[in-house]
């Protein structure tokens, strides 16, 4: 049986007329996947071990004698 051709339009206004639900876009940091971390101060706790040409740990040194560049 063959359907009547206004339910056949009817049919077919409707499901072509529905809203598509929209992609949310997908949360990106601008260096392609690497997350981004955010700090509020300026100073920071950072532990660090210093080695000479050798391989041998440098001991004697203090917070004067370094220095930390972004």
């Amino acid at each position: 049986m063959k359907p009547p051709p206004l339910t056949l339009a009817v049919f077919i206004v409707y499901f072509c007329c529905l809203p598509i639900p929209a992609q949310t876009p997908a949360a990106t940091s601008p260096a392609d996947g690497i997350p981004t971390i955010r700090m509020t101060k300026k100073e920071v706790a950072l532990d660090l071990v210093v080695r000479d040409k050798k391989g041998h740990i440098v001991r004697d040194l203090d917070p004067a004698s370094v220095e930390i560049y972004l």
